[in-house]
C-alpha cells in the first residue's frame, strides 16, 4: 500500500492555518506554530509549500512569499502568487514569463471539457492574467508600465492558448481598458486640480481592477490536499 501523500497530521495543520488565512487581519505570532510545523513535516509536497506562501502574502512579505511559491513554479497558485508578488512592488516586467506561463498552463486546462471544476478556474485566471496585462500596460504609473513588445508577448501567448482561453483573457483587458477610459473622463471632466489628483490617483491603483482571491486560493489548496491524502 502506498503511503498517502499528506498525512492527517500535515493537513490538519493545514486546515487550522487555512481557517487564519481566511481572518481579516492576523499577525506573524499568530500563525508561527502551524508555519513551522508545515516546514517542518510537509516534505516536498505542493500544497503545504503553497499555504506557507500563502501565509507571507497575507502578512505582505512579497519577497518571501516568491521564494516560496518559486519552489513549485509549475503549480497554477503559485504562479499566480509569483505574479501578484511582482506586481505588489511595480516590478511588472519581471512578471511577465510567469504571466505567459500561467495563460499557457490554463489554457490547456481550458480544453478538458470533462472537468468542470477546472475548467471554470482556468476561464477566471485567464481574465484575471487580461486584466494584470491591460493595467500594466495602461493603467500603472507611465515610468512602470510594460513595452508594447512585452504586451504583444503575453497577447500572443493568449492567442497561441486557443480561441475561448483568449476570450476569456480578452475580456480581463476589456475590464480594465473601460475603467481607465471612465476614470480618464472624470479627470478631463473636474474643474478642480485636487479632484483630478484625486481621480489620477485612483486610476493608477491595482486593486482598483484586480486583486488576489487569498480564501479562494486557501480553499483550493485544502481541497487538493484532502484528496490527495
Amino acid at each position: 500500500v502506498l503511503a498517502p501523500r499528506i498525512s492527517d497530521t500535515v493537513l490538519a495543520e493545514m486546515k487550522s492555518l487555512g481557517k487564519k488565512l481566511k481572518q481579516t487581519r492576523i499577525t506573524s505570532d499568530q500563525i508561527a506554530d502551524e508555519i513551522n510545523n508545515l516546514r517542518a513535516n510537509g516534505g516536498e509536497e505542493p500544497e503545504p509549500i503553497i499555504l506557507t506562501g500563502l501565509a507571507d502574502m497575507k502578512l505582505r512579505r512579497w519577497n518571501p512569499a516568491r521564494k516560496i511559491f518559486e519552489e513549485v513554479p509549475e503549480q497554477s497558485i503559485a504562479q499566480q502568487g509569483i505574479i501578484w508578488s511582482y506586481f505588489q512592488q511595480r516590478d511588472y516586467d519581471d512578471a511577465i514569463n510567469t504571466l505567459i506561463a500561467l495563460i499557457e498552463s490554463a489554457g490547456k486546462t481550458l480544453k478538458k471539457i470533462d472537468q468542470e471544476e477546472q475548467t471554470v478556474e482556468a476561464a477566471r485566471v485567464l481574465e484575471w492574467a487580461g486584466r494584470l496585462r491591460e493595467y500594466a500596460t495602461i493603467a500603472t504609473t507611465e515610468k512602470d508600465q510594460i513595452s508594447e513588445i512585452n504586451a504583444q508577448k503575453i497577447d500572443d501567448a493568449a492567442k497561441a492558448a486557443g480561441q475561448r482561453a483568449n476570450r476569456r483573457y480578452t475580456k480581463g483587458r476589456q475590464f480594465v481598458s473601460d475603467k481607465v477610459e471612465d476614470f480618464d473622463k472624470a479627470i478631463s471632466d473636474a474643474s478642480v486640480k485636487s479632484a483630478k489628483i484625486n481621480i489620477r490617483n485612483k486610476k493608477i491603483k491595482l486593486n482598483n481592477y484586480a486583486s488576489f482571491n487569498l480564501p479562494l486560493a486557501v480553499s483550493q489548496l485544502l481541497q487538493s490536499a484532502e484528496n490527495n491524502k
